[in-house]
């Protein structure tokens, strides 16, 4: 006879795994402060990649005004102000991002919390099963008694 309360929990664990579970069951492995100093040094490297590219591309597009700047005082005003706006975009990229991934990183905590109460009422119904046969199912698929045989 088929268990409904099994197969609605088997249901919600399929669901899970296929949606959330993807991105989720992985990041049980991480330690919380591991996984955002690693997005969040995954964030500096991009948004450093970005700010290169952003910069190339208005030097091309003013290429008159950067070279009518090139005498060194002037360059060095334009560096300055370069790096204090590269300064200020990382920070606020770095403080977003670690707000972010300690908010996703909580969730999923959350949702793998509820995943795993779900295993164990799952394994729950699976060992009331074994305990009311008396038999066991070895890996091959076979039944076995261990009262009877010993194995």
């Amino acid at each position: 006879m088929v268990n409904e309360e099994k197969i609605r929990l088997m249901t919600k664990l399929a669901i899970y795994e296929d949606n959330d579970g993807k991105k989720e069951i992985p990041l049980a492995s991480y330690f919380q402060s591991d996984y955002i100093s690693y997005n969040v040094i995954k964030t500096a490297i991009f948004v450093t990649i970005a700010y290169a590219i952003m910069l190339v591309l208005w030097a091309v597009c003013n290429m008159d005004y950067v070279l009518a700047n090139l005498n060194p005082d002037q360059l060095i005003v334009m560096i300055e102000k370069i790096v204090i706006i590269y300064v200020a975009v990382m920070l606020v990229y770095l403080i977003c991002s670690y707000i972010i991934y300690r908010i996703r990183y909580k969730q999923a905590r959350k949702d793998l919390k509820d995943y795993y109460r779900l295993l164990k009422e799952l394994n729950a119904f699976y060992s009331k099963e074994e305990q009311k046969t008396g038999r066991q199912e070895r890996s091959g698929g076979q039944l076995y008694d261990d009262h009877i045989t010993g194995i």
